[in-house]
């Protein structure tokens, strides 16, 4: 389903979302109520980092609002590569964007679970609505019925391999932990979103790197 949104910089977004998921809940938490504090960031152009981009809203926003940007964009779930690319092309943002199955983390690949299933009629909603998020903790009753290996890529080599990020963005159930004594003196501006070890506490932040 197509629906349009205002990014926090006042550009229209359009962004297609799978009913019965939380594609269009998480829209409008990064568009309409700006959860990564995006409104009144510098326009600095370069190339950015999104790390679980999902279905690309945080690239379309980033995009739309710095002319200047190029992203590239983890996401190891193919299902939400193919509606990222479509949010892509219907916001004529193709040619500014790579989209790449791999997956923040350490070692050569990782298990991604998703595609949740419940097995309490009252947890059907709640594991339709999550299904494609990766990792995401869940309660006891509900249980992947899909994992996805992706290749693993670490902070330093994404680094390295576009020779500097302005901007990063990350969100990625539980793999947050991998910043954890990474060297970030060539990020300039880093935001998103904590998941705790129990998956019970979530904070959303900005912060300058340099």
């Amino acid at each position: 389903e197509r629906r349009t949104f205002r990014t926090p910089g006042g550009h229209e977004a359009i962004i297609y979302c799978r009913p019965g998921t939380n594609d269009e809940m998480v829209a409008r938490s990064i568009l309409d109520e700006d959860e990564y504090g995006m409104a009144g960031v510098p326009k600095v152009g370069g190339c950015a980092l999104d790390i679980g981009a999902h279905i690309g809203v945080w690239t379309v926003l980033a995009l739309l609002d710095d002319p200047e940007l190029y992203v590239e964009a983890l996401e190891p779930l193919e299902a939400n590569r193919d509606v990222m690319v479509h949010n892509l092309e219907a916001n004529r943002l193709v040619g500014r964007c790579s989209v790449s199955k791999e997956a923040l983390g350490r070692g050569k690949a990782l298990d991604i679970h998703w595609d949740f299933k419940a097995s309490r009629p009252d947890d059907a909603e709640m594991a339709q609505m999550h299904r494609y998020i990766g990792n995401q903790r869940m309660a006891k009753g509900i249980k992947p019925g899909e994992t996805t290996k992706a290749p693993a890529v670490t902070v330093a080599k994404l680094v390295a391999r576009l020779g500097g990020v302005s901007c990063m963005k990350i969100d990625a159930e539980g793999a947050e932990s991998n910043l954890i004594g990474a060297k970030l003196e060539r990020i300039g501006l880093l935001v998103g979103e904590h998941h705790s070890a129990r998956g019970k506490e979530r904070k959303s932040t900005r912060l300058n790197s340099s």
